[in-house]
């Protein structure tokens, strides 16, 4: 995959020594450093370097060695999981592609020229391609089929074809056909990787250079935007090995280049937009970047309550359990109109106003008071559905007051089918398991004595 190949646990050192040996052995005219540079200065179509090499020239040769377009690039791929390194080293394998970055290729040229790609990486037992088809497989009875097992079946391009589609967001082959001609435009592409590596002035000058693409729709599937692909959802899994640290910086080139906020793509059934695609993402929030993100997008315009006023992003937010971005969206004028939001956001003023002079549940009030859309919950459990989400987001105090009204712990939530326990220890809220523990007990055995009762 890589021109030369690291060990599967590289040593960023040793990397360092042999850039520093590489320099040295240059500037003192050794005809196999000599080589190497004029190699990696012939790919780049540059001029050989001239006797001034310095340490920071040969980091560029040795990273290019390895199949990276700079030693900053090198570096962050030696800080990623073993996971995301698959998928960085994909992303380079369809970047290093011979003109995909320099020419108008159609849609078919191009993916075919990943379909052989990929079935060299696979004649080669690379990991990376063996994650390509596993992500093809998704749905199937072998998910999580280990590599070896992959690699003991032959690989034909039929198969190429259709794990390469399936890559891109297309159903399969057949449709990477229907639009066989659509041009891919080299320009959006680069701007996309720019967005992934956290590359600001990369990205700032190829806007410069095309203002349009801000506007324009990747040809693969999902038709996302550049700005959609800041929310690292959706898209390529090649281009979700990180949410850069400078996300923000990279949302605000485009957003001041005219980019839409509120644009919708055919990602997971249409109407998504950048912001329900961000509030869902696991990699702006691992990278700490998902509530800043939140915030400059609605300060763009984007709608904090969503396109149909229902409360979407919001929803969405607590659904995936990314509180920091639930509580910016509030920030930023989401309305909290319902008890479960309330509980998940830990308003125990606004969780108090559900409940009537007695304590008992106002049950309509708390399933639908205001314009936002639960669908699909069963109104007669917002009370543990609210529990649920308290639990799972840390609210001790909330928890306490909802226990306080009687709720039934078996009740499940309607997403993730957990209990109240179940989501607070997925969330490792230590003393709100340690408080529901013994309720849940005492629940079970109320239950089993009530059943041989009856």
């Amino acid at each position: 995959m890589f021109r030369q190949t690291l060990p599967d646990r590289p040593s960023l050192a040793n990397l360092r020594k042999q850039a520093k040996d590489l320099a040295k052995a240059y500037r003192a005219g050794a005809s196999d450093a000599v080589t190497r540079v004029a190699a990696v200065r012939r790919r780049a179509k540059k001029s050989p370097m001239d006797h001034r090499f310095t340490l920071t020239d040969a980091q560029h040769v040795v990273a290019r060695e390895y199949g990276f377009k700079s030693w900053p690039r090198l570096v962050r791929y030696l800080a990623l999981s073993p996971r995301a390194r698959r998928l960085h080293e994909l992303d380079i394998l369809f970047q290093e592609l011979p003109g995909v970055r320099e020419q108008k290729l159609t849609l078919l040229e191009l993916l075919e020229r990943e379909v052989e790609a990929l079935l060299g990486a696979y004649g080669a037992r690379a990991a990376a391609s063996a994650a390509l088809i596993r992500f093809a497989r998704f749905g199937s009875e072998r998910p999580n089929e280990p590599d070896d097992e992959i690699f003991s079946e032959d690989l034909t391009r039929d198969q190429a074809r259709e794990a390469i589609a399936r890559w891109h967001w297309f159903q399969g082959w057949v449709d990477v056909r229907r639009d066989a001609d659509t041009l891919v435009d080299p320009l959006f592409e680069a701007a996309a990787d720019a967005i992934v590596a956290g590359e600001a002035e990369a990205l700032a000058a190829l806007v410069a250079r095309a203002p349009a693409i801000v506007h324009a729709r990747s040809p693969f599937g999902h038709h996302a935007t550049l700005l959609q692909h800041v929310a690292a959802n959706g898209i390529e899994a090649s281009r979700q090995w990180q949410s850069p640290s400078n996300a923000v910086e990279i949302a605000r080139i485009l957003l001041r280049a005219g980019a839409d906020p509120n644009a919708t793509c055919e990602i997971y059934g249409g109407q998504s937009t950048a912001l329900t695609l961000l509030v869902t993402s696991g990699h702006p929030a691992a990278a700490g970047v998902q509530a800043d993100l939140v915030e400059v997008l609605c300060r763009a315009g984007a709608s904090p309550n969503g396109l149909e006023d229902d409360g979407r992003p919001l929803w969405e937010a607590i659904k995936s359990g990314y509180t920091a971005a639930a509580e910016r969206l509030v920030r930023c004028g989401a309305r909290v109109d319902n008890l479960l939001f309330a509980a998940a956001l830990g308003d125990h003023a606004a969780v108090k106003r559900y409940f009537d002079r007695a304590g008992a549940l106002i049950i309509d009030r708390a399933r639908d008071w205001g314009k936002t859309q639960l669908r699909g919950l069963d109104r007669d459990h917002m009370l543990e559905y609210a529990l649920i989400y308290a639990a799972g987001c840390g609210h001790r105090a909330i928890v306490e007051l909802l226990l306080s009204k009687d709720p039934n712990l078996a009740v499940r939530g309607p997403i993730w089918n957990n209990t109240a326990l179940e989501a607070a220890e997925y969330g490792g809220h230590r003393t709100i398991v340690a408080l529901l523990k013994p309720l849940f007990k005492t629940s079970r055995r109320r239950r089993k004595g009530g059943m041989e009762h009856e």
